[in-house]
């Protein structure tokens, strides 16, 4: 089984920084935005034992008061089934 999707972001600072010795470059209200795609792929491992990889990137744009670069996200999940 796989899915695929788009993953999305987003943070915004409320209040402008306060500290005198910031940087004019970084004073101001933060803002992030980064989306892109996400693939999720499910095995089974031994007739019960669930595998799932995910991969996510995202692509950050309109990025304010900040820096800005992309992420590229890998997980792995294995589901332990209970021995009831």
């Amino acid at each position: 089984m796989m899915n695929t999707g788009l993953v999305y972001y987003t943070q915004w600072k409320m209040t402008e920084d306060q500290t005198p010795l910031t940087l004019l470059a970084f004073r101001g209200k933060h803002r992030y935005i980064g989306l892109g795609p996400e693939f999720n792929n499910r095995w089974l491992i031994k007739k019960k034992t669930p595998l799932v990889l995910t991969f996510r990137y995202f692509f950050e744009t309109g990025n304010h008061v900040a820096t800005q670069g992309n992420a590229l996200f890998f997980a792995l999940t294995v589901a332990i089934p209970s021995k009831h």
